[in-house]
């Protein structure tokens, strides 16, 4: 049978056609399904009755516009679509580095519960006093000072239009010498191809309140990022002090007076029993209580040896974390872990990569050494090698970060053929390597969410397609 596709497209052998192995289906609505193609995040809504003739292959029963249509956007396609789609995925090359990590300790002054390196007796030590924090876990100012330096040459070579650096650690402010040192250091720093201002992040947990630090970073415009897990009986379950008392009041303290100074501050809340449950209720506190309009929720890890006792597996909290960044969204704020891959969505952009560790992430540890993921210090070694202080220094030949650079779904056999392969990115690599011993294998958080996250904004799509049509009614549209 020949169906011609619209004026523009000559006539079709609908026989030789059949729906793309990669369409992920799922219901929205009573009476409504939903098509989703991953390859320009194509979404179809078609009447339920309507599934089984296209699973059967009886196209003669869809409404002729129907069947148009989803051939035009590639629902159905010729039987040899599958085999080849991935060909025709265009991966952006990379092009040296946009992102420093500086790495100002390995110590830490909390002992919150899920932290990766929390029994890890050689790197988390008791550090209230940088001074007493051993030499080779404390970065300097000249390791800093290199540091920038091979990073500044990488941006103007490969004449990267922006870039920025975050400072982080351990808990950077237990080395507030280098922080100090560097803030300065990095805001005069310009390199050939600039095109917008260096943007600087301070990640810290909040114990530490230095007014001169804060001027320090509100002079050279530096973002402090705040863990906070929630309310006080969320955070303080999951974040406790080193003499196991609470947190929450110390970190929102240290919030508002990083806000009166003029600092801009936002917050990251880290996924776990502790939480779950009440993650649209957090947003909310976030917004309405702290006046914090951004915010990222942070995947739990499931440290090997059962050492994250708070682990939630994301398919599990993919609706609750999909409620808040709706709470956040109504606020006129945003949620990270959302916007990750819905920013990709809505242009039609195929989502290669869900981390900079696999794509323009150079991170420093405090005695120089080289690596892509500012997690893989703990666990990941063999990952790190290299070093700033090496005159010789270049990154982007050393194997480790070319091998990162390649852990995409694209380049990755067990992830070909699955429906959410354009939006996924791979999840975390740390993850997949230190649960399953090596950054090729899947993440064992990812593939649970990305199908309850689809679904959920399948279901948000169609709520505001509706929404849609009975405004342009109620406009007197006719539509």
């Amino acid at each position: 049978m020949n169906v011609l596709v619209n004026n523009r497209f000559p006539a079709v052998d609908v026989g030789a056609l059949a729906l793309s192995g990669y369409v992920h289906r799922h219901q929205v609505a009573e009476g409504v399904i939903a098509l989703y193609h991953p390859f320009g995040h194509e979404i179809a809504f078609i009447p339920e009755e309507l599934a089984e003739p296209l699973d059967a292959r009886r196209f003669e029963q869809l409404p002729p516009e129907i069947l148009n249509d989803l051939i035009q956007r590639s629902f159905l396609v010729p039987e040899d679509f599958d085999r080849t789609a991935l060909d025709q995925v265009s991966v952006p090359p990379i092009k040296g580095f946009f992102s420093l990590w500086l790495l100002m300790v390995q110590t830490c002054n909390m002992a919150c519960r899920y932290c990766v390196v929390e029994a890890d007796k050689q790197t988390r030590k008791v550090a209230q006093d940088p001074e007493k924090t051993q030499a080779g876990t404390r970065m300097t100012p000249e390791t800093a000072d290199r540091a920038i330096e091979v990073f500044r040459d990488n941006l103007e070579r490969n004449r990267q239009p922006f870039a920025k650096t975050t400072i982080y650690g351990g808990e950077p402010l237990l080395n507030r010498l280098t922080v100090a040192h560097v803030v300065p250091r990095l805001r005069q720093m310009r390199w050939e191809g600039q095109t917008q201002p260096l943007e600087i992040l301070c990640f810290t947990n909040g114990l530490i309140y230095d007014p001169k630090i804060t001027d320090i970073f509100a002079e050279n415009d530096v973002t402090v990022g705040l863990s906070l897990d929630g309310l006080k009986s969320h955070n303080d379950a999951s974040r406790p002090l080193l003499n196991g008392g609470g947190s929450f009041d110390k970190i929102v303290a240290s919030l508002k007076r990083y806000k009166e100074a003029g600092v801009r501050v936002g917050l990251s809340c880290t996924i776990g029993k502790h939480n779950k449950d009440d993650l649209a209720e957090i947003a909310a506190f976030f917004a309405d209580e702290l006046g914090v309009n951004a915010f990222q929720l942070q995947t739990p890890i499931d440290v090997p040896g059962n050492r994250n006792p708070l682990y939630v597996q994301m398919g599990e909290a993919a609706k609750p974390a999909w409620e808040a960044f709706k709470a956040m969204r109504a606020r006129g704020g945003e949620e990270g872990l959302a916007m990750r891959r819905l920013v990709p969505f809505m242009t039609g952009r195929f989502h290669h990569r869900d981390c900079a560790a696999v794509g323009g992430e150079l991170v420093v540890s405090p005695d120089g050494t080289l690596g892509p993921c500012h997690n893989a210090t703990i666990g990941g070694e063999q990952y790190f090698n290299g070093n700033v202080t090496d005159p010789k220094c270049n990154p982007e030949v050393q194997s480790n970060f070319i091998e990162w650079h390649a852990r995409m779904p694209v380049n990755m056999p067990g992830c070909h053929g699955c429906s959410f392969i354009g939006l996924c990115g791979g999840g975390c690599p740390y993850n997949a390597l230190i649960n399953k011993g090596s950054i090729w294998e899947k993440d064992p958080q990812q593939c649970y969410y990305m199908k309850n996250y689809v679904d959920l904004l399948l279901e948000d799509c169609w709520e505001r397609y509706v929404e849609s049509r009975h405004s342009a009614q109620a406009g007197g549209l006719g539509l």
